[in-house]
């Protein structure tokens, strides 16, 4: 067996036991779709600027603009931690309701909710703008003219971007249409604040076309779950880790739903 052959022992992947003994395992085993804004790359080559991009067998591809097809609209809180030089992250979580258990033993990375932000020094207050609610959608990507077509990936966004996709997400809501029943037609904007220069995702809905569901994208659906489940489970570890002398007993009943205390988590 070679280093690059994935290794299965018994009915165990490398995966689940690369997570078990504490190995990074997290969402960017699927392609991630970004904006870019960069002229050139790492190695000083010229790259399309205000272009979206998703990397596919370790090439780029950029594109003006894109066709996204929406499978799970989630959420996370990341702080980055300039001491480690990483991103301490939350559980994804769907909606709000959840409790967004962090890899500190805490939750939300720390991140208060509005009402709370009166009570806090000017110096908390500070950090607090750091800390981000990011977006993640789950769902596959078409580049027009290129060999990136249904690709599935994940979208994370925030700020302005984060407000964008939700408008598209909120028209399916109204109908009561299900997120793949519609393409989302994606292309970007400009904009300015300083000496800053962004680009903005214009999601436009396509509400004319219905999409089918079809068994290949309840095959995608299950992808998209497990990659979610994978990551949980490695955040839920790190907070159990972090969090063991003040776990309460709420805490422990979002463990179970998270079906953390198997036979591999326990390794």
């Amino acid at each position: 067996m070679t280093n690059t052959e994935l290794a299965v022992f018994g009915e165990t992947s490398y995966s689940e036991l690369a997570a078990a003994m504490g190995a990074r395992v997290t969402t960017t085993l699927l392609p991630q779709l970004k904006i870019n804004r960069d002229t050139e790359d790492n190695q000083g080559n010229e790259i399309p600027v205000g272009t979206y991009f998703v990397s596919q067998d370790e090439k780029a591809v950029y594109s003006k603009t894109a066709k996204f097809r929406a499978f799970i609209n989630s959420y996370r809180y990341m702080i980055f931690d300039s001491e480690a030089k990483k991103y301490i992250k939350s559980l994804i979580i769907k909606n709000f309701n959840e409790e967004a258990l962090d890899e500190l033993g805490g939750l939300r990375c720390g991140k208060v909710f509005k009402r709370d932000l009166e009570f806090l020094t000017e110096t908390e207050r500070k950090k607090q703008e750091n800390i981000k609610c990011y977006r993640l959608m789950f769902g596959t990507v078409t580049f027009p003219d290129s060999d990136i077509e249904n690709l599935p990936c994940v979208w994370q966004s925030s700020g302005d971007n984060f407000v964008s996709a939700k408008s598209a997400l909120d028209s399916m809501d109204r109908i009561k249409h299900l997120y793949p029943q519609h393409l989302i037609n994606l292309s970007l904007i400009r904009k300015k604040v300083g000496s800053n220069v962004y680009y903005q995702a214009v999601c436009d809905l396509d509400l004319k076309t219905t999409v089918s569901f079809v068994d290949e994208d309840l095959e995608t659906f299950k992808l998209f779950q497990e990659t979610i489940d994978r990551d949980n489970k490695y955040i839920a570890g790190k907070w159990r880790e972090a969090g063991k002398s003040k776990q309460t007993s709420s805490d422990t009943e979002i463990l179970k739903k998270l079906d953390f205390d198997d036979d591999v988590s326990d390794i």
